[in-house]
């Protein structure tokens, strides 16, 4: 037992490191958790303006996962209103699951005094898992998107999607959406959903799909950038709150595109699936207003 706890500990540390490496260049730092009960599994990331996420750490190193979660831990959490994530390190590679505190605030099935026993069976359809520490910061640190320009918040909305690698040419901007399109019905399909339907031509959401005879909505972004951010619009993120259990995100990103016979041609790309596809109002980012101006104000 000894053994497996320096090896648990020693995971924690090299994802702390991982961590840490993946935040300098972005200006955010990792710190230790200040609050209560803090302990080694507890770390903070910390912007540039001072704004933190708190993640809560555990390691299973056996073939399938399971873990033990505090629930005076996960109290303390919401008790002192952090934005804060669970972080569920499987195996001895880079395997991990990521939880909301929306995704834990039902809790778990099982509790045996103040732990939760958490099987991988109860929450990889809850959280959404990944196969490198590297793809999972993509995911949960969104500010630290490489190259964002600043100065797009005060431009168009075609400079916006510019700024989250999305194109304004119709030309490459088709290419781009189509192979996304494509990559993301391979991964739906990889995870066992079936019977899809592209919807993209007449609904807010592209695909619909089941699993075990469950219905699904699927959204689909595609783009050249890292993908750590995406536009949304209001008529997707209005479908996505009145079907938060069955919608699902796929996000190809990092899009290559070349010139080919007068057209374009995508490739290359890494898709990210979020299933079930958890939003943050946290994470979302107003970048537009609709003004009418007062008929007083035009020119005549």
């Amino acid at each position: 037992m000894e053994g497996h706890a320096a090896n648990a500990t020693d995971k924690v540390t090299s994802f702390k490191e991982a961590l840490q490496a993946y935040c300098r260049p972005h200006g955010l730092s990792v710190a230790a958790y200040d609050g209560p009960r803090a302990n080694a599994h507890v770390m903070k990331v910390i912007s540039k303006n001072g704004q933190e996420i708190v993640l809560y750490v555990k390691v299973s190193l056996l073939r399938t996962g399971f873990w033990g979660l505090n629930a005076n831990q996960i109290d303390a959490f919401r008790k002192e209103g952090h934005r804060w994530y669970v972080v569920l390190l499987l195996g001895s590679g880079e395997r991990s699951y990521l939880g909301t505190s929306q995704e834990v605030k039902g809790g778990f099935r099982s509790k045996a005094g103040d732990q939760y026993k958490v099987h991988e069976k109860e929450i990889k359809d809850r959280f959404v898992q990944f196969d490198s520490y590297a793809k999972l910061f993509l995911r949960l640190l969104p500010t630290a998107t490489p190259g964002n320009d600043p100065e797009a918040e005060s431009e168009s909305f075609h400079a916006q999607e510019r700024a989250a690698g999305f194109q304004s040419n119709p030309e490459i901007r088709r290419a781009v959406e189509n192979y996304a399109m494509e990559k993301a019905e391979e991964e739906l399909l990889r995870l066992g959903l079936s019977n899809l339907e592209n919807t993209s031509a007449r609904e807010c959401y592209d695909y619909t799909c089941e699993r075990d005879g469950y219905p699904y909505f699927v959204e689909v972004k595609g783009t050249q950038g890292s993908g750590a951010s995406v536009i949304l619009t209001e008529n997707e993120v209005e479908h996505w709150k009145n079907h938060q259990k069955s919608s699902v995100a796929v996000i190809v990103h990092d899009v290559r595109v070349e010139p080919e016979g007068g057209s374009f041609r995508a490739s290359g790309g890494t898709s990210c699936v979020c299933l079930p596809w958890a939003l943050e109002p946290a994470a979302l980012e107003p970048i537009q207003y609709r003004w009418k101006p007062a008929l007083g104000q035009r020119d005549h």
